[in-house]
């Protein structure tokens, strides 16, 4: 158990449920390493569970790891209520992830630390964007299957014109987010790297 892993995680979805994706980045020796996975048809909670998951078991050895995310489910999860739910059989949603989750951190000495999300950290930034990307790949190939467009959720409003044109006036290039929540975020992250409106 040489030196500490430190594992940064997240999850996204596009609706809840909805076509979602999870990332996992490594820091082991200088060396880093990013596991990424998406799913047509899941939740965020599972996502957030899917990318701890998917990260501690990418270490073959048992090591001392720091597994830092920015859901309170699974940091809340993992340091409070996981070993009563074990005594009690798993009587939640989600046993099966949580199942595999206990396995696989019974097997390394883990320490679970909350980081606040989109507040500049650089590792949770990435897993937030890579989580995020893969989303959103699974949301195109299930439309590509179903051949139409995926409706918004319940509750969900369009961006405003007055988003769209900023967003543009920022640089943006990439694919016009769908709804005003999605919107707000990317806004936000651009003005965080430094962008300023042309």
């Amino acid at each position: 158990m040489d030196g500490e892993t430190v594992l940064y995680v997240d999850g996204a979805c596009w609706g809840n449920p909805g076509p979602g994706g999870w990332a996992a980045l490594l820091l082991q020796g200088g060396e880093r390493t990013l596991l990424v996975g998406r799913q047509h048809w899941t939740t965020n909670n599972r996502m957030e569970l899917q990318a701890a998951l998917e990260g501690l078991r990418a270490l073959a050895q048992p090591s001392r790891v720091r597994l830092v995310s920015d859901s309170q489910y699974v940091v809340r999860g993992l340091k409070e209520w996981l070993a009563g739910w074990e005594r009690k059989g798993f009587p939640i949603q989600n046993a099966d992830l949580w199942k595999a989750l206990a396995h696989e951190a019974r097997r390394h000495r883990l320490k679970v630390v909350w980081v606040r999300g989109h507040s500049g950290h650089p590792e949770n930034e990435q897993v937030d964007r890579e989580a995020s990307q893969q989303a959103l790949l699974a949301k195109e190939e299930l439309e590509a299957q179903q051949g139409r467009p995926l409706p918004l959720k319940g509750g969900e409003k369009p961006p405003t014109p007055k988003q769209l044109r900023y967003l543009k006036a920022l640089g943006h290039q990439g694919q016009e987010p769908r709804t005003l929540a999605e919107a707000s975020r990317l806004i936000k992250r651009l003005l965080r790297e430094g962008r300023t409106p042309a």
